[in-house]
């Protein structure tokens, strides 16, 4: 979304940015198809009926695809018309323009925290958003923590940038949460937020909990990215492979059950030494087998399933060893199949 040049505006326009916004304002009531954007701030002013003509403009726009707000000081009530108007078009991105180093205030960053938060309190009442930039604007965990809130139900946004923010492992850990929950997110862009172990951790096991079959299948499997260009400045060494792996298998699986089926041949060869092909199962005692087939015949895919009775000969000559299985028995055996 770009911003209006000035000059231009000042040039075509003889009265300016008043005349400017008015004539915009009458395009979008026209519902002007050539209007697919627009910038608040090039609109809004600080008078209560220009904030409500452009508020009543927008009810009903067919066309109008991106919103883009500043963050100038605008009255409270103006904001909440225009995302009130907002709910009856059908936008689909919605935008905080990015603080640039010698604007960035501290009334400008309070400005851009109230917007984003009310912005993710309104996403719920907009069908068609699929698209929230906050790049660049100085958001804080608060701020992350209530988007995250308004987040974990959402069935339409796909794509949130928060990029260059400082949502600090709060943040982080609150959207681990809402992921739990959510399964239409596809990109959460964080790079460089200043997260610290807990809270890649934390975005870490919403995509890959090994903590146990089950918090494994509960995991989300729709997300398939955490950055835009510098994985580095998001995960450390610690988490980094198990992200780009889950990731991976998020991205290339056209089921939830594949997705899983992945990340479970991932969790047996990584805690367990258990691998599905070739010699599978080989350090696991008989009576643990029924357990592995029932919960991988009713949660994984086909093709692990052939893959396991192809083998199964192979396993029953074996016998079975045990070679160092007390922890995976164990676990298996309090499954509830």
């Amino acid at each position: 979304m770009n911003q209006a040049n000035f000059a231009d505006i000042h040039r075509n326009f003889p009265g300016g940015l008043l005349a400017y916004s008015r004539q915009t304002i009458q395009r979008i009531k026209s519902n002007d198809p050539r209007v697919i954007q627009v910038h608040i701030d090039n609109i809004l002013s600080q008078d209560e009926d220009d904030a409500e003509s452009f508020a009543n403009a927008l009810r009903g726009n067919n066309h109008l695809k991106y919103v883009c707000f500043g963050n100038d000081d605008y009255d409270s009530d103006h904001i909440d018309f225009v995302l009130s108007a907002l709910t009856e078009t059908k936008v689909i991105e919605i935008g905080i323009w990015p603080l640039a180093a010698s604007s960035n205030t501290s009334r400008r960053v309070v400005c851009s925290n109230y917007y984003a938060m009310r912005i993710g309190e309104t996403i719920k009442l907009m069908p068609m958003i699929n698209k929230l930039g906050f790049r660049g604007c100085s958001l804080g965990s608060a701020t992350a923590i209530s988007l995250a809130e308004n987040l974990a139900g959402n069935k339409t946004l796909e794509h949130i940038d928060l990029s260059g923010n400082a949502i600090g492992d709060d943040g982080a850990i609150a959207f681990a949460i809402a992921l739990r929950t959510n399964n239409t997110l596809k990109e959460l862009v964080l790079d460089d937020n200043q997260l610290s172990v807990s809270g890649q951790r934390a975005l870490r096991n919403s995509i890959y909990d090994d903590s146990s079959f089950d918090a494994l299948e509960d995991s989300n499997h729709t997300i398939q990215s955490f950055f835009s260009s510098s994985p580095r400045s998001v995960f450390g060494k610690a988490v980094m492979n198990d992200c780009f792996h889950s990731l991976a298998a998020n991205l290339r699986s056209r089921s939830k059950k594949e997705a899983v089926t992945k990340k479970i041949h991932r969790y047996l060869r990584k805690k367990h030494r258990v691998k599905l092909q070739h010699q599978s199962f080989l350090c696991m005692q008989i009576a643990v087998m029924p357990h592995l087939l029932g919960f991988i015949s009713t949660r994984c895919d086909v093709e692990t399933m052939r893959d396991i009775i192809r083998h199964m000969p192979h396993l029953l000559e074996m016998g079975g060893k045990q070679n160092g299985a007390d922890e995976l028995n164990e676990q298996l055996g309090l499954l509830k199949i």
